[in-house]
């Protein structure tokens, strides 16, 4: 029951929050997006890259890197992966750069990562997941599915 209760209030803040979501920004003119996972030791590494230059801003460059680290084992079609939960074996990275923000921040998140499909060359998984700044009280959200591509060693 608390788990779904927790699925209920992540959805609404996450629908509510539906025009911060990072991912939103794809087809804006100075969107970059990358996605790519890579497998070393038994471990998977998912990485989310995005940089958006706001035109309306002076000097408004800014990238964001998630990272998202865990057992090849755990990777099955309709998995759902918790970031808090399933802490244990799952450790993720946030990063945000820009020329406003040198210093680096502390950052919280909830979130999962479901995964939709898998090959070698390609894994495919949907993304709810809320990073938070926790000195400037901002959040960042990733929502929707994406096709992350396999790194060439």
């Amino acid at each position: 029951m608390k788990r779904i209760i927790l699925l209920l209030v992540l959805f609404v803040s996450l629908s509510a929050a539906a025009q911060d979501n990072l991912l939103s920004l794809a087809g804006l003119p100075n969107y970059r997006e990358w996605t790519t996972f890579a497998t070393k030791k038994k471990q998977t590494h998912l990485k989310v890259i995005v940089f958006y230059d706001d035109p309306a801003k002076k000097d408004e460059e800014v990238s964001y890197v998630l990272d998202i680290t865990m057992p090849d084992s755990v990777l099955a079609p309709g998995r759902v992966i918790d970031l808090v939960r399933d802490s244990g074996f799952v450790k993720w990275v946030y990063l945000k750069r820009s020329l406003r923000d040198i210093a680096p921040a502390r950052f919280s998140g909830t979130g999962q990562v479901s995964v939709v499909s898998l090959s070698k060359k390609e894994l495919v998984v949907g993304l709810t997941i809320v990073v938070s700044d926790d000195e400037k009280k901002k959040k960042v959200y990733y929502i929707g599915t994406r096709t992350f591509v396999k790194e060439s060693q």
